[in-house]
């Protein structure tokens, strides 16, 4: 590092290097130790290590010696301001000139250039691409802050001393009627109505205690119809007639788990698809599939102390017979289109198959899972949203809240769509299936919108007439077409649309176009082109999270790593024309099920170009 003041070489801050924690962090599981020898060692025999090698590492320099010592080539130990005992013993001065050893010129160093020389962080998709760990939700989620509850989910139900919702049965089990109510044969508890109390909220909680036979729980009911659609789908079918999956079922989805995961869902809610309007969901009316996958979500996302617990692996043994459910119900929704279903249950049907989706991609090592959700189900997923007409959803004006939400739902379920259908191309090098001419819609509004409750007047949210100004096509456009006319000013976006969540659509656009340039053979000529675009939507993305308050930051999920998709896809680009290209199965775009290829790419050609 040169003194920016004479551009002389510092000298005390290469004998004093700052402190970090990247030599006694291991590289495989990113666990910090407080010595450096101890992270090499636990390196060794890292469990997530695999058949990685380990980093070489490189040769330390020499200290910075006095003029007299380097030309001498001897050894020199001066200090800060305190000359070395070979200059002492031999009363000569010992000096620096070749270095600056002057404090004043020392400026603090400010947090932007700070940020920007801070290290991409590749760990992520490193474990992300790992088959060995389960990252995605053992890790990531774990560390993931909780948002608030929404809608009926912020109305805890009575609950008993151990926090378990009291069952009827059992309570009525220990109280003696004739000392709870007066000896009268006429009076019933199926004659106690909530609607005699005054306060609304004060008569939900009662009816929750005083619920009869006569007035069963709707949740309650909604599990055990699901229970014997599952029964009778699964019943035909054989693949999963050895299933013992009727007692594992009763145990898993009871009315108290169902609700407990639906609430650890909707807190990790920003993590992966926002597609759930939660203000507005009651989760007992919503279609099964959307009941079944809300469940699974939530009951995967269950994690304490980064270990997963019986509630984790007793729902991904349902994961196979809920994708099958899913999808099916969503074929036969798209038969009755559009005689017997309408756009709500449309939506809804199409929210849990997405939701679906994402949970069997989350296991990297089952290839089979991964084969059937990238070549089936997620064809099936984009065939559904263009016969529903979803795509290029835009917003009207004088549209009132519901059919604000309704449009905003579509909006969101294909921009996610398409995000995925990118990623998909990214990880598995497989080919799109959603053409980015089709990305005609509005962008998703702004997070503080989609969070709020129904408003009384629509016009007091006035940013939602901004989503209309631009759409996905255009921006990605105007992103790779320099000299072009731009249809979309990029200064002018506004600040939700440059939000880090928002431009995961972005990069994964430029995903799309990468590789068909690449399997046309176009992509050497056209590499300067994407360069360029990825510089420009790099800035965009750190101006976007520079105004992004601090406190707002930690809910931003995977997104604070875009900067590692950046770089991952910038040396894809500077690869392919590379001798070494023809050694990589990634880059010879050869289609897969797991995400292996891609790992290897990674460890190969970009930790190496660190």
């Amino acid at each position: 590092m040169s003194c920016p003041i004479c551009r002389l070489p510092i000298a005390d801050s290469s004998r004093r290097p700052v402190a970090s924690t990247e030599n006694r962090q291991c590289p495989f599981c990113s666990t910090t130790f407080s010595r450096a020898d101890g992270a090499k060692r636990h390196a060794k025999r890292c469990a997530q290590r695999g058949n990685r090698a380990l980093d070489p590492g490189k040769r330390g320099r020499k200290p910075i010696s006095c003029d007299r010592c380097s030309r001498l080539k001897l050894h020199c130990n001066a200090g800060a301001h305190v000359p070395c005992a070979s200059c002492v013993s031999r009363q000569l001065e010992c000096k620096f000139s070749r270095y600056c050893i002057d404090a004043a010129h020392r400026q603090p160093v400010s947090e932007d250039s700070q940020q920007r020389s801070t290290r991409v962080p590749l760990a992520f998709l490193l474990n992300a691409t790992d088959e060995q760990q389960d990252f995605i939700t053992e890790r990531a989620v774990a560390i993931e802050p909780e948002a608030a509850l929404l809608g009926v989910l912020a109305v805890d139900p009575p609950s008993g001393p151990e926090g378990q919702a009291f069952d009827l049965d059992d309570l009525l089990a220990g109280i003696d009627s004739t000392i709870t109510f007066p000896p009268d044969d006429q009076l019933d508890l199926a004659t106690l109505q909530p609607y005699v109390i005054g306060d609304l909220h004060e008569a939900d909680l009662l009816g929750s205690f005083v619920w009869s036979a006569s007035q069963p729980d709707p949740l309650r009911a909604r599990i055990d119809l699901l229970e014997t659609e599952l029964q009778l789908f699964v019943h035909p079918d054989e693949r999963f007639r050895d299933a013992s999956y009727v007692s594992a079922f009763r145990r898993l989805f009871t009315v108290t788990n169902v609700r407990r995961f639906s609430a650890t869902f909707c807190r990790k809610r920003h993590y992966r698809f926002v597609i759930l309007h939660w203000p507005t969901l009651i989760v007992q009316n919503v279609p099964l599939p959307l009941l079944l996958v809300i469940a699974l979500t939530g009951a995967s996302y269950t994690y304490a102390h980064d270990c997963a617990s019986e509630d984790i692996q007793n729902a991904r043994s349902f994961y196979r017979i809920a994708d099958a459910y899913i999808f099916s119900y969503l074929n036969t929704a798209l038969d009755r289109w559009p005689f017997s279903i309408v756009v709500p249950e449309a939506i809804q049907i199409c929210q849990a198959a997405l939701l679906m989706y994402g949970l069997d991609t989350l296991q990297l090592s089952d290839e089979a899972m991964q084969c059937i959700a990238t070549t089936r189900r997620l064809p099936l997923l984009v065939t559904a949203l263009r016969q529903f007409h979803f795509l290029g959803c835009r917003h009207q004006d004088g549209e009132d809240w519901q059919a604000f939400l309704r449009r905003e739902q579509i909006i969101r379920l294909v921009a996610w769509m398409f995000c995925v259908d990118c990623l998909a191309t990214l990880l598995y090098n497989n080919s799109p299936l959603c053409s980015m001419s089709e990305m005609t819609g509005d962008l998703p509004c702004e997070t503080s919108i989609w969070d709020a409750a129904p408003p009384s007047d629509l016009a007091s949210i006035s940013p939602i007439r901004e989503t209309s100004s631009a759409c996905l096509r255009d921006i990605i456009a105007n992103l790779i077409n320099e000299k072009a006319e731009p249809k979309v000013a990029l200064d002018k976006i506004p600040l939700f649309h440059l939000h880090p969540v928002t431009d995961k659509l972005h990069a994964a656009g430029l995903q799309q176009i990468i590789f068909n340039m690449h399997v046309s053979m176009a992509l050497p000529d056209q590499s300067g082109k994407l360069l360029r675009a990825f510089g420009v939507w790099r800035d965009l993305w750190a101006r976007a999270f520079d105004r992004i308050p601090h406190d707002q930051r930690a809910w931003l999920g995977i997104s604070v790593v875009m900067p590692a998709f950046e770089k991952l896809t910038r040396k894809m680009i500077e690869s392919i024309g590379s001798p070494e290209a023809a050694s990589s199965r990634y880059l010879q775009r050869i289609p897969s099920y797991s995400a292996r290829s891609l790992h290897e790419f990674i460890l190969h050609f970009v930790l190496n170009d660190r």
